[in-house]
């Protein structure tokens, strides 16, 4: 079993009725932060508790496979977050994410660690392209 520091959100039930729900695009990754974005938008202020511990286990398959779906959630989820809340800024900052995640991808290459380079690469085109929502099945 592996252990990874988890984070846990607690949230009012007034805060989803005026900011709405979690959006089901991102799937995986970056869900909390729009929704954060969303109920700072609706005049609600957030705290952070860093003082806490949450631990999670889980089997090593789930964590091996963790490792590759999560970086492909979190890096595609960014272009999504961008254009949801940054249209005006958006091909300045896909560029920007754009270079970040090639330079990972070199490196992951490099590294002989081709796996996440390929989920890299999927979530490079996946996020340029809009295709977000689940896509587990692209790395069964």
């Amino acid at each position: 079993m592996t252990t990874y520091l988890e984070t846990v959100f607690l949230v009012r039930s007034d805060v989803f009725t005026r900011a709405g729900l979690l959006d089901e695009n991102f799937f995986f990754s970056g869900e909390i932060a729009d929704f954060c974005k969303r109920a700072q938008g609706a005049g609600f202020s957030m705290r952070i508790q860093d003082d806490l511990v949450v631990d999670h286990q889980i089997e090593q398959q789930s964590a091996d496979r963790r490792d590759t779906l999560y970086l492909y959630y979190n890096l595609r989820n960014r272009f999504l977050y961008i254009s949801k809340h940054y249209p005006a800024r958006n091909w300045s900052l896909y560029l920007l994410w754009m270079f970040r995640d090639i330079r990972m991808m070199v490196g992951a290459l490099l590294e002989g660690k081709f796996s996440k380079a390929r989920g890299i690469f999927w979530a490079l085109f996946d996020g340029l392209f809009g295709n977000f929502g689940d896509r587990n099945a692209r790395f069964e």
